[in-house]
């Protein structure tokens, strides 16, 4: 109460009192120190009245934000996602972070938040603001419903600009995660969304608008009641026995209401929400259906495949390999090596099954040291034996290589000159080879005609196609061990041999240049098609592996150009030759997983190329041996698998893209250092290729667009990228030295010291068009002295 209110008390009193009686002055004070106690208890019965408002509105906003995303969960549930804990507030089932679509959400300080420019989001607030303005259809251009906005509207609405400005955030991120760095607080707010509740929405809103479209229905065609004469009631009785005899026929009960799912708020509200009845309209008469029941006999279910209990045969291994682990190769003892070789010379088929048996267990066994196995080196004429066996059995006793083999003896073919003579001798890829053997395989036949070309030994032996691929795997088990690569790298007819193998039969030229080209042929006769295409598999791996020490200097030219068309035909297909989101959409995958891998054959062929030619006595082999036209081929099939779009560059932040990218770039410097001038100014003249926006766009994003944080990762990647458009647009012969070219540097007179004085270049650079990009959007970022010169040189315009 306040002081003049209590101070009018007394005159009120004193005017209103009968006349001739006394006031009491004490009991008037008592009156009012009642009063304003009173007052006291009042003021502090309503603040505690507010408080404990205010809390159990609280808990009941918790309670709906806890029903709402538990509903979302359940949802998320039936498409095979789970939700974070931190969003859920479920911890079943458990959630896995490394394969999880949500793995890049910060989580906020609360539950069901997440962190936004250093600021919690509460992602049911985010719902109601994006719902209550009409759904995300306004906010994005949503395109799975026909709405009736056109983009422009959307775009002029800038709704997610208005959300960012509910939810009181900055306009622009502070320091922004890698993956998002080109996006601003809205485009962060609208993939939040669309991570976390996209589907659900788009759920949410197909089932609200099936639940208006079965009550409208429902108005529309009330139920009817059913005949009361004797003739209604027959029809209606045989009626009903047609619907059970015709399955087709039968109705829905009236009497069953279609249940539609309820909104999640009001769900969260009133779990249990009883449905109004009109007044007027009476209920629908329920009819009896009769009830077919059907009598399964027991019976024993067996879990066999082609008569065997798997899961008995795998109960059984795991436990013997319990009982008795495998034993490494230190448990051997000693191995009778001498006693594998004369089984290998022998050529009987029980030794020689023995023999190889033996060794493909040894191969795959390793050491307690690292890197360690079975060693070639110390096993005598052990790798001899089988290289002759190998070399025998693929082209038969007392070869010697002249008609196909790559000795020195062999002339090299000369480049076909015609059109048609280059469809002859043409690469074959990979993808080409599979294709002519399943349209083989498919004809009428196919499979009759396929052994029918093989050679049948006489005898119980085995397929001489069999010891070839045996051989070849106990090679590939043995390569990767230290000793064994650079013993198996330094033997020539090793390679020699293994490159032989996968030697393909010009095919005779069409009559009509246009014509179709028949399917090629194995040089050795004891494979076919589909083997070749195993081998060829094999041998890349096997090279893979030993590559890094082997030198092309020894090889002869016809080898080296085999190596080489080896390398591409796993590259140079149209098919293959793909950018890393096409690659994947290719092979039928999502470009969101996080457990899609490149493909493995072109991954491993790269890693050869980028070996083999990482040498420069070895690329000038190449230079010398391979013609013009196909390295720029290969250049160009190469070119094309490097990311484009900003999908692309998201997926190489997963490590085994990144390592992809990095091969693929290494492999384009190396075939740029090794191709002609020719070539060179051909690529940097082809505007369909568009090689140096394609480079200059892979330098922006991973030297300016990102997070500093991660630039160090992709600097060497950026720094190749550059070299390798330097190499190109410079032109020159990178295998002649000054005083071939006439331009010797004077030690004495004119010219002396000048040498160390960078060169005046003159012309348009690569990126001299894109001048302004380059300088403000790269070479302002934190680069070296080296790439900061070779930037200005490529967008030079003088």
């Amino acid at each position: 109460m306040a002081e003049s209110e209590r101070q009018q008390i007394p005159q009120f009193i004193q005017q209103n009192a009968p006349p001739n009686v006394p006031l009491d002055q004490g009991a008037i004070a008592k009156q009012l120190s009642l009063l304003s106690q009173s007052g006291s208890t009042r003021a502090k019965e309503y603040e505690v009245f507010n408080k404990m408002n205010a809390a159990q509105q609280h808990q009941q906003y918790r309670e709906r934000v806890q029903n709402f995303f538990k509903f979302v969960a359940q949802y998320m549930n039936t498409r095979g996602l789970v939700l974070p804990p931190f969003i859920s507030g479920l911890n079943t089932p458990p959630y896995d972070p490394n394969g999880s679509p949500f793995a890049w959400l910060e989580p906020g300080s609360h539950m069901s938040t997440v962190k936004v420019a250093d600021r919690d989001v509460d992602l049911f607030k985010l719902w109601q603001l994006v719902w209550s303005g009409g759904t995300s259809q306004k906010a994005r251009n949503l395109f799975i419903f026909m709405s009736e906005l056109t983009l422009a509207q959307i775009t002029s609405e800038n709704a997610w600009f208005k959300v960012v400005q509910a939810l009181d955030l900055p306009q622009q991120l502070s320091d922004p995660h890698p993956a998002t760095a080109s996006m601003s607080t809205a485009d962060l707010l609208q993939k939040i969304f669309m991570t976390v509740l996209g589907s659900f929405e788009v759920f949410y809103v197909q089932k609200t608008r099936s639940q208006v479209r079965a009550q409208q229905q429902e108005v529309a065609t009330p139920p009817q009641g059913g005949q009361d004469d004797a003739d209604g009631d027959d029809k209606k009785r045989k009626s009903d026995e047609d619907e059970e005899r015709d399955p087709k026929k039968m109705k829905m009960d009236p009497s069953v209401e279609p249940t539609v799912m309820p909104s999640p708020e009001a769900q969260a509200q009133s779990p249990q929400r009883a449905s109004t009845v009109d007044g007027d309209v009476k209920p629908p008469r329920t009819i009896a259906t009769r009830n077919k029941i059907e009598y399964v006999p027991l019976k024993r279910e067996l879990d066999t495949f082609g008569g065997r209990d798997l899961d008995a045969i795998e109960r059984e291994y795991r436990a013997r390999v319990q009982a008795r682990p495998s034993r490494g190769i230190d448990d051997w003892g000693t191995i009778d090596v001498e006693g594998l070789s004369f089984a290998l010379r022998s050529r009987i088929a029980s030794e020689m099954s023995y023999a190889l048996v033996t060794l493909t267990y040894l191969s795959f066994m390793r050491s307690s040291t690292p890197n360690r196995g079975f060693p070639l080196q110390t096993s005598g004429e052990l790798l001899d034996d089988l290289l002759d066996l190998l070399e025998e059995t693929a082209f038969g006793p007392g070869y010697d290589g002249l008609d196909v083999g790559l000795g020195e003896k062999m002339v090299m073919p000369e480049f076909p000159k015609t059109d048609a003579e280059a469809r002859a001798t043409r690469t074959w890829t990979n993808r080409e080879l599979i294709n002519f053997v399943h349209e083989a395989s498919s004809a009428p036949f196919g499979a009759l005609a396929e052994d029918a070309s093989r050679e049948r030994p006489r005898g119980p032996l085995p397929p001489r196609s069999e010891i070839i691929r045996t051989i070849l795997d106990i090679f590939r088990n043995l390569s990767p061990c230290e000793d064994n690569n650079a013993h198996l790298a330094q033997n020539l007819r090793f390679t020699d041999l293994l490159l032989r193998l996968t030697v393909l039969s010009p095919v005779c030229a069409p009559t009509h240049p246009s014509g179709p080209l028949s399917a090629p042929r194995p040089v050795s006769d004891a494979l076919t098609l589909r083997d070749m295409i195993d081998v060829r598999r094999e041998v890349i791996q096997i090279l893979a592996n030993m590559c890094a020490a082997h030198s092309l200097a020894d090889d002869s030219p016809y080898a080296v150009r085999v190596f080489f068309d080896l390398i591409s035909s796993y590259l140079v297909d149209v098919d293959e030759a793909l950018s890393p989101s096409n690659s994947i959409l290719s092979r039928g995958e999502s470009t969101s997983s996080t457990t899609v891998r490149p493909p493995q054959n072109a991954d491993t062929t790269l890693e050869v190329l980028s070996r083999i030619a990482l040498p420069d006595s070895n690329r000038q082999i190449f230079s010398r041996c391979v013609p013009q036209e196909r390295v720029q081929v290969l250049f160009v099939a190469l070119v094309h698998m490097l990311p484009v779009i900003e999908r692309d560059f998201l997926i190489t932040f997963k490590a085994a893209w990144q390592v992809w990218v990095e091969k693929i770039v290494l492999c384009l410097y190396s075939l740029a250092f090794l191709a002609p001038p020719d070539v060179k100014r051909r690529i940097k003249a082809d505007r369909a290729l568009g090689f140096g926006g394609i480079m200059l766009r892979l330098i922006k994003r991973y030297v300016a667009n990102i997070h500093p944080d991660y630039r160090d990762l992709f600097s060497p990647l950026a720094r190749r990228a550059i070299e390798t458009v330097k190499v190109i647009d410079d032109g020159e012969d990178m295998f002649v030295t000054p005083a071939e070219s006439g331009g010797a540097i004077l030690g004495f007179g004119m010219g002396y010291g000048e040498s160390t004085i960078q060169r005046i270049e003159k012309g348009m650079g690569m990126f001299g068009g894109r001048q302004e990009d380059v300088t403000w959007q790269v070479m302002a970022n934190a680069v070296d002295e080296v790439m900061f010169a070779e930037l200005d040189s490529l967008a030079r315009c003088t």
